[in-house]
């Protein structure tokens, strides 16, 4: 009943699920390679956009007939601090 009352509260319990992120015309962060054939070893390259500041996340599965593996790792990109 509390999302129901009247107010401009957007802190509340609505204004958590709201976008955080602003700039609309900013390139995302996001790659995706597809399901990939590698026999030996593979490299990829991604450009990260220069708008992005956060955690970036890496998620790799591998499958094969006898096993499936997975990794991930993770690193956090910030721009310049300017005083």
């Amino acid at each position: 009943m509390a999302a129901t009352a009247p107010g401009g509260d957007g802190d509340g319990a609505l204004g958590k699920h709201l976008n955080p992120f602003k700039r609309k015309t900013d390139k995302p962060a996001v790659y995706w390679s597809g399901i990939v054939n590698v026999n030996g070893s593979k490299e990829f390259e991604y450009a990260v956009p220069e708008t992005f500041n956060g955690k970036l996340r890496l998620l790799a599965v591998m499958v094969n007939d006898a096993s499936i593996g997975i990794a991930d790792g993770a690193e956090t990109l910030r721009g310049n601090f300017v005083l």
